[in-house]
């Protein structure tokens, strides 16, 4: 039998043999979770970001932080990431992807691997992230084309979204149509998170989790960023900060127990 998860990594352990998967972005992978740590035992860390910063506040990028992650803070991360909470919730092995970020094109192609190497029915849920349109996702489109979309899709008034409205249906489809085959040949159950809203508005099966609080995802993530307070400045890393990753564990738990109830 093949290993159908060899590009990701077992988070969670469980006695259970039933498993749960996420696919996504950085918001899924659980960057910034550990900074909390470096603050209180690893402090020359946030002394060379003290050294090089003007602003009173400022944001942490990924670039600034990925040559000092280690297995200390990936433990740390899961432990603390809404994915290993839904997982110790529901009593199952958790895999997401061993790295940061992604894409729609890079986590299709995941998907696609799974429906290929997967041979039988087994009980997987399977949690898919719709991270942010990328100028690989729209396939033929210039550079001009896409700058222009980049910068005015997100308006409420947005011409741009209405004249690529095709485009972006076509690639949840793209996606939504190997979700029915691992929902109706392999026997999984699958939900999507929609992180910027580009594609809940096409939802034909009930797959999309809806965020508790009344929010949405982008709105979630604004309200709950990662701050630290170091001196007198402000750090933070507009990822899910705990409070944020616990109202999104139980988003999803509600979603995943209303159906099955």
């Amino acid at each position: 039998m093949h290993n159908i998860y060899y590009q990701l990594q077992l988070s969670n352990t469980s006695d259970n043999s039933k498993e749960i998967v996420f696919i996504g972005d950085s918001f899924t992978w659980g960057q910034g979770l550990y900074l909390d740590y470096w603050k209180e035992n690893r402090p020359e860390l946030f002394e060379k970001f003290y050294a090089n910063t003007i602003e009173n506040e400022t944001h942490l990028q990924w670039i600034d932080q990925q040559e000092f992650i280690g297995k200390e803070e990936m433990i740390i991360k899961d432990n603390l990431s809404f994915t290993n909470k839904v997982g110790e919730s529901l009593g199952r092995k958790v895999y997401k992807k061993k790295y940061n970020g992604g894409s729609i094109t890079s986590n299709r192609q995941l998907l696609e691997n799974f429906y290929k190497l997967e041979s039988e029915k087994r009980d997987v849920i399977l949690i898919f992230q719709f991270t942010s349109l990328g100028r690989e996702d729209f396939g033929i489109i210039t550079d001009e084309e896409f700058s222009r979309y980049n910068l005015l899709i997100h308006r409420p008034d947005s011409v741009v979204r209405e004249i690529l409205k095709d485009r972006i249906y076509s690639i949840y489809k793209s996606i939504d149509s190997i979700i029915d085959n691992l929902e109706t040949e392999l026997g999984w159950r699958c939900y999507y998170l929609d992180w910027l809203g580009d594609f809940s508005e096409f939802d034909e099966k009930n797959r999309f989790i809806g965020i508790d609080d009344n929010t949405s995802f982008f709105n979630l993530v604004l309200n709950n960023p990662i701050k630290i307070e170091y001196k007198d400045k402000i750090f933070y890393d507009y990822h899910l900060n705990r409070k944020g990753n616990i109202i999104l564990a139980e988003s999803i738990l509600k979603k995943i127990n209303l159906e099955n109830s």
